[in-house]
């Protein structure tokens, strides 16, 4: 995703970009561009982990790349007094194929660290009163050394077993919700033309990868339109490829999840969204729906090790909850932030966020 999300409230009727807490009027999204600091990352080709799964199917984790992550975040107040501001930022942690090898250095510890118990996601959160003064900024940087992993599926066409529906997560990664509307009829009866007489969920999946890229369109929007939306319209970004094969997959029994993180390398992108879909007894399988047959690329069940992650769900809830934005973020990638002032131009009060990868030493 090539946009930043930043959500903030009206401080007045003049609509200005700013947050005040004596205003009542609805959330209004803000759209701009993010300054791209990334470099080439080092490598480190002869660390393998395999993961040895049921039937002779594995998840190989192999390849490894090793990054460090710098995260800056600016805050700049032109003429404003600023009461209090608070900004959250997605964690970097470990997942299957991702570990965090040192722990985090930052210049300006967060003021909490939370993590939503329905989805996993690690939440930083910032709050900062009285500050910065007038014509003034702060800024604080966070420091990763990340180990990324290639991951691919082998065999290709593995044999599968029945999924366990009494686990909770299988009901979880099957349900419907927001901008995975996996209930929505339209895609119910999509999902099981394309499946056919197939009962294989690993070839079901393929057949929905194989679907969405040939039917959609990649174009930047306003936003994260979601599965029905790309159903719909046959376009949107990298966010909505992820939630229509995800959608396609849950409406026919196939545990999904959509995967939010960043490119490391500048050369393919900043931001991205790909997808994973469950295979019993084997794992969490990669799959990114924006890339495919279309593009002459192969990334279903193959994934490369440039992608670092942030989290793994929508509609995450903001810890600790807002005062004045919406609780919950549709897209957990960039930032989030809100802000009260007592007095000046609150449109002189504006933040940045950036991002530099480089060879771990």
């Amino acid at each position: 995703m090539n946009k930043l999300l930043s959500i903030l409230v009206f401080i007045s009727i003049t609509c200005i970009s700013a947050v005040c807490a004596c205003a009542t009027v609805p959330d209004t999204p803000v759209v701009s561009t993010e300054p791209e600091q990334t470099v080439i990352t080092g490598h480190d080709a002869s660390e393998t982990k395999v993961a040895q799964q049921g039937q002779g199917v594995t998840l190989e984790y192999f390849n490894a790349r090793t990054y460090t992550v710098k995260r800056t975040f600016s805050i700049i107040n032109g003429d404003a007094m600023v009461n209090v501001i608070r900004v959250w930022l997605p964690s970097i942690k470990d997942w299957e194929s991702q570990k965090i090898i040192s722990p985090q250095t930052a210049s300006l510890l967060p003021t909490s660290c939370q993590v939503d118990s329905v989805t996993g996601t690690s939440e930083d959160f910032w709050e900062f009163k009285n500050k910065p003064a007038r014509n003034s900024s702060l800024s604080f940087t966070q420091l990763y050394t990340v180990k990324v992993f290639q991951v691919k599926l082998n065999p290709e066409d593995p044999v599968t077993v029945e999924y366990n529906r009494s686990n909770p997560e299988y009901a979880m990664y099957t349900r419907a919700g927001k901008l995975i509307e996996a209930d929505n009829q339209a895609i119910i009866n999509l999902a099981a033309k394309l499946a056919g007489k197939e009962s294989n969920p690993h070839r079901k999946a393929r057949l929905y990868y194989e679907y969405v890229n040939s039917h959609m369109n990649y174009q930047e929007i306003d936003g994260l339109g979601g599965a029905l939306f790309a159903f719909g319209n046959g376009y949107g970004e990298c966010g909505d490829y992820a939630a229509f094969f995800v959608a396609l997959c849950r409406a026919s029994g196939i545990p999904a999840r959509p995967v939010v993180g960043r490119w490391a390398l500048p050369e393919n992108g900043s931001y991205h969204v790909w997808a994973e879909f469950y295979l019993q007894d084997v794992g969490w399988v990669p799959v990114d729906p924006s890339f495919g047959p279309k593009n002459n690329v192969d990334t279903f069940g193959n994934l490369d090790n440039k992608l670092i992650t942030f989290n793994k769900a929508y509609s995450i809830s903001l810890i600790p909850k807002p005062q004045w934005i919406s609780p919950s973020a549709d897209l957990m990638q960039t930032y989030y932030w809100e802000f009260w002032c007592s007095s000046g131009d609150p449109k002189s009060v504006t933040v940045d966020l950036s991002y530099e990868c480089y060879a771990a030493k």
